[in-house]
């Protein structure tokens, strides 16, 4: 009836003012709406932007989906991506019209070759995009179905049931009826609940769109760009192997790209030159490392090593396998947490300020670092012994030990 076409025509004129835009609104819709429908809703559409607007495949329906969509909102932003990806230049990576690297004085050859290395990382960009791309039509699919069972009495539902049927009243049938749609339920939920999963279903599709096609057009924008900036490399490449040089206009259009593509990371800025190094300082720090990480090593005044652990297991290491004999080991004292430090050198050839020297090393590495003064005890290496089932890096002394007061202090380097 004319009753009826006005009705559905005006839904369809809805369905394309919605969010989805003309994408939702597929030429697989308007052939199943009365014809009256489906022109009238075709000419709304149309009004709408200025014009009906010619139908065209969207770029995930290529041997695929045998479905138009109107050339307007999203439908026409993905079109418009899909038309200019066909028809932008390629670039191309051969090098026989660059000079060789030898004799790139310009630097032309080492942009070109980044240039096209931010080609190819832009096209690898575009493949995943494109693969999250769904069709606007299933997020349509989802919402009728949606809608369709909240039209359903709640007392026709029970739980286990997989399957229904309802009205979907964005179709019609030849006779003008809603078309009656067969849909796949969850058993644990209600007509309502699984209309909801219909509608976020839809909402996650809708979303996915939105956020992708920017990215996509913006890719693609940025890919046309850099094809024709290779372009023109190469026919400055082209005119140095032709005339031997740049002009200065080619040698200032290479340095502008350069500097994009240090900004864009696909280049790098020249290390400076470092400073000559000291072979002092270099001896000083690999005498410092002797031992490996996490144990440092000094020269005391009288000549003789001084080893420090700078961990629970170095600890450990310092104390039970390079302590011997009657090498000096020092502690904090009075239950003072710090590291284990020892002097590899026979007690009777060290000297008072060689003990003065490695206790304040030790008061430095404890935890009394902060105090003006700190007690540390000192013994000889055989009195250090492991107590079995003690923590990593604790030890025992056993006879006589000697203690002296010092500040805590590091030699310079």
């Amino acid at each position: 009836s004319r009753v009826a076409t006005t009705k559905w025509a005006a839904t369809a004129a809805a369905c394309a003012r919605g969010a989805l835009g003309g994408a939702l609104l597929s030429a697989a819709l308007l052939p199943r709406l009365p014809q009256p429908a489906a022109l009238v809703g075709a000419r709304l559409l149309g009004a709408s932007s200025g014009g009906p607007g010619p139908l065209v495949r969207s770029p995930w329906e290529a041997g695929q989906l045998s479905v138009g969509i109107p050339l307007r909102g999203l439908g026409s932003s993905l079109q418009d991506l899909s038309l200019r990806r066909q028809n932008r230049p390629h670039a191309h990576s051969d090098s026989d019209s660059a000079a060789s690297a030898d004799d790139d004085e310009d630097g032309l050859d080492e942009v070109l070759g980044a240039a096209l290395a931010m080609v190819k990382k832009l096209t690898g960009m575009l493949d995943p995009l494109r693969r999250q791309l769904r069709d606007p039509a299933e997020a349509e699919e989802w919402q009728n179905k949606g809608n369709a069972l909240m039209t359903l009495p709640k007392g026709k539902w029970h739980r286990g049931l997989a399957k229904t049927e309802a009205m979907d009243y964005s179709r019609l049938d030849e006779s003008g009826s809603p078309v009656i749609m067969e849909i796949d339920l969850d058993p644990a939920k209600d007509f309502q609940a699984n209309a909801k999963l219909c509608f976020k279903k839809a909402r996650k599709i809708t979303k996915a769109l939105e956020k992708v096609v920017p990215l996509i057009e913006k890719t693609e924008d940025s890919l046309a760009e850099w094809d024709a900036k290779v372009e023109s490399l190469q026919a400055w490449a082209d005119e140095r192997s032709k005339d031997g040089s740049l002009s200065p206009a080619a040698r200032d259009g290479v340095e502008r790209l350069r500097a994009e593509l240090i900004e864009e990371g696909v280049l790098r800025l020249p290390k400076p030159p470092s400073e000559p190094t000291d072979p002092e300082q270099v001896a000083r720090q690999a005498f410092k490392r002797k031992y490996g990480r996490d144990i440092d090593c000094f020269r005391s005044p009288g000549g003789h090593e001084v080893v420090v652990g700078r961990s629970s297991k170095q600890n450990e290491y310092v104390s039970l396998q390079l302590a011997k004999g009657d090498m000096v080991w020092f502690h904090t004292d009075n239950r003072i947490p710090g590291s284990h430090v020892l002097i590899r050198a026979p007690m009777s050839t060290v000297s008072d300020e060689d003990i003065e020297f490695a206790a304040k090393i030790a008061a430095y590495h404890s935890k009394g670092r902060d105090s003006f003064h700190v007690p540390v005890m000192y013994c000889q290496g055989h009195q250090v012994r492991k107590i079995k089932r003690t923590p990593l890096g604790m030890v025992s002394i056993s006879g006589d030990k000697q203690q002296i007061i010092v500040s805590p202090e590091l030699p310079e380097d």
